[in-house]
């Protein structure tokens, strides 16, 4: 019965290992081995991860597009009910905008083939392959953007933390799903913060700093504050 269960067990952690990278006549193939790089190896780790996270992190892939959109959106349902200026809506929107079209250039720059193209046992988790390339991640850009406005704009601990833990656990999920190398997330979630970062130095609150345009716009009975 041992001898048995030896090589189911061993079949399971296969993906938790290393992968030796090995090049035949162009393939490549993710194999238990010591010259992996520190990507490939990070990836293997991550990919192998069961319940709990392999549940949390096909939620937070299933539901990234949704939560990209409820962070502008729940920013101006906020202003429209406590009478508080628009901006941050109008710069996470921004943020979230400007992300995306730095990241469709990047790929299209980069060109960096997806980890399930190029490594045998890694396949993608998300019901299909994707045309585009995989430096950056799009999705760890826009969450990280979304992050960074919402924790510019609402400055707290008790905002900021989820915020970024949410950030970080959408990028994850990435590199889980198969689509994404940890350098793809990484280098997304930079692109991310930089470009909130940046929109929110363009558009700073006035009360901060003192250089912000302030602007309000009347719609018969509603008053919109920038």
């Amino acid at each position: 019965m041992l001898a048995a269960a030896g090589p189911a067990q061993a079949q399971f952690a296969a993906p938790r290992l290393a992968p030796d990278v090995w090049r035949s006549g162009g393939a490549q193939a993710a194999v238990p081995g010591s010259s992996s790089s520190l990507d490939e190896t990070v990836l293997c780790g991550v990919y192998g991860l069961g319940d709990p996270a392999a549940t949390t992190f096909r939620v937070l892939n299933t539901t990234s597009y949704a939560a990209f959109a409820a962070v502008p959106v729940g920013l101006a349902a906020y202003a429209a009910a406590s009478d508080e200026p628009y901006r941050p809506a109008v710069r996470a929107a921004l943020s979230e905008a400007a992300t995306a079209g730095v990241v469709l250039v990047a790929k299209n720059v980069v060109r960096r083939p997806r980890p399930y193209a190029t490594l045998a046992g890694i396949e993608a988790r998300t019901g299909g392959t994707s045309p585009d390339a995989s430096m950056p991640s799009g999705h760890a850009a826009l969450a990280f953007a979304a992050a960074t406005s919402l924790a510019l704009s609402h400055p707290r601990p008790a905002i900021v933390v989820p915020a970024y833990a949410w950030a970080s656990g959408v990028a994850l999920a990435r590199v889980w799903h198969g689509v994404h190398y940890p350098s793809d997330i990484a280098v997304g979630a930079l692109v991310g913060t930089g470009v909130a970062y940046g929109v929110h130095r363009l558009l700073p609150d006035k009360a901060a700093s003192g250089r912000g345009v302030s602007a309000s716009v009347s719609l018969g009975a509603v008053r919109l504050r920038f």
